[in-house]
Protein backbone atom coordinates (compact mmCIF):
# COMPACT_ATOMS: atom_id res chain seq x y z
CA UNK A 1 0.00 0.00 0.00
CA UNK A 2 1.51 3.30 -0.83
CA UNK A 3 1.06 6.16 1.22
CA UNK A 4 -0.26 9.08 -0.46
CA UNK A 5 1.24 12.88 0.71
CA UNK A 6 -1.10 15.47 1.85
CA UNK A 7 -1.61 18.13 -0.67
CA UNK A 8 -2.71 20.64 1.83
CA UNK A 9 0.44 22.16 3.94
CA UNK A 10 1.00 24.94 5.95
CA UNK A 11 3.81 26.90 6.53
CA UNK A 12 3.86 27.34 10.38
CA UNK A 13 6.62 29.57 10.37
CA UNK A 14 4.37 31.60 8.74
CA UNK A 15 1.29 31.62 10.71
CA UNK A 16 3.20 31.37 14.06
CA UNK A 17 3.06 35.32 13.84
CA UNK A 18 -1.28 34.94 13.72
CA UNK A 19 -1.93 32.37 16.19
CA UNK A 20 -3.91 33.79 18.83
CA UNK A 21 -5.47 31.66 21.68
CA UNK A 22 -8.74 32.18 23.65
CA UNK A 23 -9.65 30.92 26.85
CA UNK A 24 -13.34 30.24 27.26
CA UNK A 25 -14.73 31.43 30.78
CA UNK A 26 -16.94 28.69 31.18
CA UNK A 27 -16.29 25.34 32.42
CA UNK A 28 -16.82 21.94 30.00
CA UNK A 29 -17.38 18.23 30.95
CA UNK A 30 -17.38 15.28 28.78
CA UNK A 31 -20.80 13.10 29.63
CA UNK A 32 -21.84 9.87 27.95
CA UNK A 33 -25.50 10.96 28.28
CA UNK A 34 -27.41 14.38 27.50
CA UNK A 35 -30.92 16.02 28.59
CA UNK A 36 -32.60 19.11 27.58
CA UNK A 37 -30.97 20.82 31.08
CA UNK A 38 -27.37 20.40 29.42
CA UNK A 39 -25.99 23.21 27.05
CA UNK A 40 -24.19 21.57 24.83
CA UNK A 41 -21.13 22.46 23.16
CA UNK A 42 -20.19 19.54 20.90
CA UNK A 43 -21.10 16.05 20.14
CA UNK A 44 -19.66 12.95 19.08
CA UNK A 45 -21.35 10.13 17.67
CA UNK A 46 -19.06 6.78 18.26
CA UNK A 47 -19.72 3.47 17.56
CA UNK A 48 -19.47 2.65 21.14
CA UNK A 49 -22.01 5.61 22.07
CA UNK A 50 -22.33 9.18 22.13
CA UNK A 51 -19.92 11.82 23.70
CA UNK A 52 -21.29 15.23 24.60
CA UNK A 53 -18.99 18.21 26.06
CA UNK A 54 -21.02 20.53 27.79
CA UNK A 55 -20.96 23.61 29.70
CA UNK A 56 -21.00 22.93 32.71
CA UNK A 57 -22.74 24.93 35.60
CA UNK A 58 -22.65 24.95 39.54
CA UNK A 59 -26.21 22.68 39.00
CA UNK A 60 -24.02 20.11 37.20
CA UNK A 61 -23.49 16.88 39.29
CA UNK A 62 -19.63 16.36 39.46
CA UNK A 63 -20.39 12.47 39.57
CA UNK A 64 -21.45 13.09 35.89
CA UNK A 65 -18.59 15.03 34.32
CA UNK A 66 -15.98 13.00 32.97
CA UNK A 67 -12.79 15.28 32.68
CA UNK A 68 -14.03 19.09 33.97
CA UNK A 69 -11.81 21.01 31.56
CA UNK A 70 -11.85 24.47 29.81
CA UNK A 71 -11.78 25.19 26.09
CA UNK A 72 -8.75 27.03 24.43
CA UNK A 73 -10.03 28.10 20.97
CA UNK A 74 -7.42 28.66 18.05
CA UNK A 75 -8.71 32.19 17.08
CA UNK A 76 -6.89 31.72 13.43
CA UNK A 77 -9.39 30.38 11.09
CA UNK A 78 -8.40 26.96 10.46
CA UNK A 79 -9.18 24.40 7.29
CA UNK A 80 -10.30 20.78 7.76
CA UNK A 81 -7.40 20.06 5.64
CA UNK A 82 -4.38 22.00 6.83
CA UNK A 83 -1.95 19.54 8.41
CA UNK A 84 0.53 20.14 11.77
CA UNK A 85 -1.72 23.07 13.48
CA UNK A 86 -3.11 20.47 15.78
CA UNK A 87 -0.02 18.23 16.54
CA UNK A 88 1.97 21.61 16.91
CA UNK A 89 -0.48 22.85 19.83
CA UNK A 90 -0.77 19.19 21.24
CA UNK A 91 2.54 18.93 21.48
CA UNK A 92 3.28 22.12 23.23
CA UNK A 93 1.19 21.27 26.08
CA UNK A 94 1.88 17.55 25.95
CA UNK A 95 6.15 18.92 26.57
CA UNK A 96 4.48 20.35 29.91
CA UNK A 97 2.34 17.14 30.63
CA UNK A 98 -0.88 18.93 30.32
CA UNK A 99 -3.69 16.90 28.78
CA UNK A 100 -5.25 18.21 25.75
CA UNK A 101 -8.71 16.67 23.74
CA UNK A 102 -8.74 18.44 20.58
CA UNK A 103 -11.69 18.87 18.43
CA UNK A 104 -11.57 19.97 14.79
CA UNK A 105 -14.43 22.34 13.75
CA UNK A 106 -15.33 24.29 10.37
CA UNK A 107 -13.64 27.41 11.98
CA UNK A 108 -11.34 27.27 14.74
CA UNK A 109 -9.61 24.57 16.36
CA UNK A 110 -10.77 23.75 20.27
CA UNK A 111 -8.42 22.28 22.92
CA UNK A 112 -9.79 20.88 25.97
CA UNK A 113 -7.52 20.79 28.91
CA UNK A 114 -7.81 19.95 32.57
CA UNK A 115 -9.78 22.90 34.43
CA UNK A 116 -6.66 23.19 36.85
CA UNK A 117 -4.21 23.56 34.47
CA UNK A 118 -6.25 26.31 31.88
CA UNK A 119 -4.52 29.22 32.80
CA UNK A 120 -0.77 27.26 32.35
CA UNK A 121 -1.63 26.13 29.24
CA UNK A 122 -3.16 28.89 27.82
CA UNK A 123 0.36 30.87 29.14
CA UNK A 124 2.13 28.37 27.54
CA UNK A 125 0.77 28.46 24.13
CA UNK A 126 0.83 32.13 24.36
CA UNK A 127 4.50 31.84 24.70
CA UNK A 128 5.54 29.36 22.13
CA UNK A 129 3.61 30.70 19.67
Amino acid sequence: MQVKKSTCRVNLVQLKNRFSFYLFPERFGFIKSASNQHRVFASIAEPEGETYIIYCTENTPAKEIYFPCRCIQLQIPTRLEEVGITARVAKSLAENKIPCNVVAAFHHDYFFVPEHRAEEALHILNTVF
